[in-house]
């Protein structure tokens, strides 16, 4: 019985650090992109910190999709870890 309720702490802790890595690299994305997008109205020039933008990005929809389908995927997991 602690070995379940274990595996579901776990599987719900990695659902958490999922989505606040997710949400932190979108409030970054965000930052970064408005800061880059009035540095190129201000100055005329072309941002070379597009790459982190983008990877920024990346890893926001990359966690959100890794968050969304660990969380319905959780019972045949846990299913799986009581067998």
């Amino acid at each position: 019985m602690i070995h379940h309720r274990r595996r579901v702490l776990l599987i719900q802790v990695w659902i958490g650090y999922l989505c606040f890595l997710a949400a932190s690299s979108f409030i970054g994305f965000l930052y970064f992109f408005l800061k880059d997008s009035r540095l190129r109205v201000d100055n005329g020039k072309k941002s070379t910190e597009l790459l982190v933008d983008c990877g920024l990005m990346f890893i926001s929809l990359l966690s959100i999709v890794a968050s969304v389908l660990l969380y319905l995927n959780w019972q045949e997991q846990l299913q799986y870890f009581l067998n």
